[in-house]
């Protein structure tokens, strides 16, 4: 397994939900739904949407306001920017289609404490609606998840 090294500037602490870019967007609602990864139990906490592994690997999806409009790529770019000042080194990125549209994700890793953690940053804009799925885990522990993570992301639908 790669160890990242900490940088200057990079992250020492890893927050608890990476949405760094919704910003401007004050309410979250719980209207995201998608197919739950194979291997995860589903459960809602805090009007979320999520799912964890036997290993501790979560899931959390959410809807969020796209004010002031804008489209996928703008917030793709604004992503992408925003979390690698942050000092997030990205892995992946790929795109994805969903039953409301095309959607993005990110994958970061971080460290957190003495462990490499993977982050993945995924929406798809539904006009003045974001749909948003975060996931995480330890590196060894999420990359047996990924494929099934990934795969779940085209089942998104905001509500």
């Amino acid at each position: 397994m790669m160890r990242l090294k900490r940088r200057v500037g990079a992250v020492s602490t890893v927050p608890a939900v990476i949405v760094v870019l919704f910003a401007l967007a004050s309410c979250t609602t719980p209207a995201v739904v998608f197919d739950v990864p194979e291997g995860f139990a589903r459960y809602v906490e805090d009007g979320r949407q999520a799912a964890i592994s036997p290993e501790g690997v979560l899931v959390s999806a959410y809807r969020t306001e796209n004010k002031p409009e804008q489209s996928i790529s703008f917030w793709t770019e604004a992503v992408e920017l925003q979390l690698t000042q942050a000092g997030y080194l990205l892995l992946a990125e790929g795109e994805f289609a969903t039953p409301d549209g095309d959607g993005h994700f990110f994958e970061w890793m971080a460290p957190l404490g003495e462990e490499d953690w993977v982050y993945l940053t995924a929406f798809c804009v539904d006009g003045g609606s974001i749909g948003v799925v975060e996931a995480a885990g330890p590196y060894d522990i999420y990359n047996r998840y990924r494929e099934r993570i990934r795969e779940s992301l085209r089942t998104v639908t905001i509500r």
